[in-house]
């Protein structure tokens, strides 16, 4: 706010001298060509104050809106690295989805814990091929893609899930 006011006033400055200028020059009386020749620059001026006033605040709600989504989203990842280390802290696996509810990488808690190859990718396959019966991926898919859009708390979603030589967990 103090840059934008510093320039503020000496863009106004500059105006109130060009005035001063314009209206004390006597050195030319009553020719309408000349006195439209000095218009000309005092419609400048003015033109100019209103284009650095403009520019400056529009310069500054854009700069304030940049730091403002930089702030926002190092907190969140700060956030989001905090929750995911408390959650590795008390779950024996944690699986991050995407919005499609497929994984977003190759966890090797994850391959180990449903009995996958380690080379295999696990990365973008649907969750849900992991859940045991078709009931189960019902009502997972339900009660997933039914909390996503409000903002309940989190809570616990019991289910099945099967591994690679297709035993059921619990």
């Amino acid at each position: 706010t103090g840059h934008v006011r510093l320039v503020a006033c000496l863009n106004f400055v500059c105006l109130a001298c060009a005035i001063y200028v314009y209206l004390t020059d006597s050195s030319s009386p009553g020719c309408d060509f000349e006195s439209v020749g000095r218009r000309r620059p005092l419609t400048m001026e003015v033109m100019y104050f209103c284009v650095i006033i403009v520019g400056s605040v529009l310069s500054k709600s854009a700069m304030w809106a940049y730091v403002g989504s930089k702030v926002q989203a190092s907190t969140l990842i700060g956030e989001s690295s905090a929750m995911r280390a408390l959650l590795h802290l008390v779950c024996d696996v944690v699986v991050e989805l995407d919005s499609d509810l497929t994984f977003v990488d190759n966890d090797a808690k994850v391959l180990a814990f449903l009995a996958l190859a380690s080379s295999r990718e696990i990365k973008r396959q649907p969750f849900k091929q992991f859940v045991a019966g078709p009931a189960d991926q019902e009502s997972f898919e339900e009660r997933v893609r039914g909390n996503a859009g409000s903002s309940s708390q989190p809570g616990a979603l019991h289910t099945s899930l099967r591994d690679s030589w297709d035993n059921h967990i619990n």
